[in-house]
């Protein structure tokens, strides 16, 4: 299972932004894990994803490093957090 590591601790103790909810992806095998993890983050007002498999944590990995790039050699800080817009 991966989950909640696309932002900084700070996303999880203040979980909106502007009035909009930080986006938080999961990843992993077992469908209903997966489940109770979404339901979980849906509860303390995350945005809440389901990215699939497990194999896809990797793509997670990655967006979490672009987080810490971004908060930290970027200058942007910790108050930030990603998002997803749909319509």
């Amino acid at each position: 299972m991966k989950a909640f590591n696309q932002g900084g601790w700070e996303t999880l103790k203040d979980t909106t932004l502007d009035g909009h909810a930080a986006l938080t992806l999961v990843a992993g095998d077992d469908a209903d894990a997966r489940g109770t993890v979404l339901r979980l983050g849906q509860e303390v007002g995350l945005d809440m994803v389901d990215a699939g498999a497990l194999v896809n944590a990797r793509l997670l990995e990655s967006l979490g490093a672009l987080w810490i790039h971004l908060a930290f050699r970027q200058g942007l800080g910790r108050g930030f957090a990603f998002g997803l817009l749909r319509r």
